[in-house]
């Protein structure tokens, strides 16, 4: 009776965690350069993000926030550091397959299910004010017609405006949700851990081979 029961609640956690699913929602941030009495250094105004796990894309099973208070609590020289001592040269000479993490990513299958944006751009030239404006926009609508399977007004808006001021300004409002399945996620750990210890033996392969090699 007792193993009976815990192949069935292994079996409902196996089930649930397949129909689950990943949200990075970002219900609001807002970044405005310019400096005010009450904000003279912030250069984000409004944040608020929210980490969700939904069962069945229904469901909320567990939630994090993310705010302006806790993202001044987050130790940035220490990720700085951490940062210094990646070997860049190694990263770029890296032997992963890049066919291999195309496939990892294309494996996410990322589902925009909202994006809701608004930028208003300016600095001191007219002529590079309306380039960022189209370079924008024209970025903007190809990343869009990549990932979204269906165009619905109601659920996908941006708008590009340029301020011609003849002075350095950028305000911007946005909204987003994207959602990712747990398990294409851990697929996709899965593919670049093992990428990862191929590496490692090749490394290994290597040594043996030179510790046997004589001038």
């Amino acid at each position: 009776m007792i193993l009976v029961f815990i192949l069935a609640f292994i079996i409902l956690v196996n089930v649930v965690f397949i129909l689950s699913s990943i949200k990075l929602n970002i219900n609001k941030l807002v970044i405005d350069n310019e400096k005010t009495e009450e904000s003279q250094t912030d250069f984000i105004k409004e944040l608020h993000i929210y980490f969700q796990i939904y069962f069945l894309n229904k469901i909320k099973i567990a939630q994090i926030e993310i705010n302006k208070e806790k993202i001044k609590k987050i130790p940035i020289g220490k990720i700085k550091e951490k940062l210094k001592k990646i070997n860049i040269e190694e990263l770029k000479n890296s032997e992963l397959e890049k066919k291999e993490i195309k496939k990892a990513f294309e494996a996410l299958k990322i589902d925009l299910e909202k994006l809701k944006f608004q930028i208003d751009v300016g600095t001191e030239s007219v002529l590079l004010t309306s380039a960022i404006v189209t370079i924008i926009s024209s970025l903007t609508g190809i990343i869009i017609s990549k990932i979204i399977k269906e165009y619905n007004k109601d659920k996908y808006y941006y708008k590009i405006m340029p301020i011609y001021n003849n002075e350095n300004k950028i305000k911007l409002n946005f909204k987003c949700i994207i959602c990712i399945k747990l398990v294409h996620i851990i697929y996709v750990i899965y593919i670049l851990i093992k990428m990862r210890r191929v590496k490692k033996n090749e490394r290994a392969s290597n040594r043996r081979a030179y510790d046997y090699s004589y001038e």
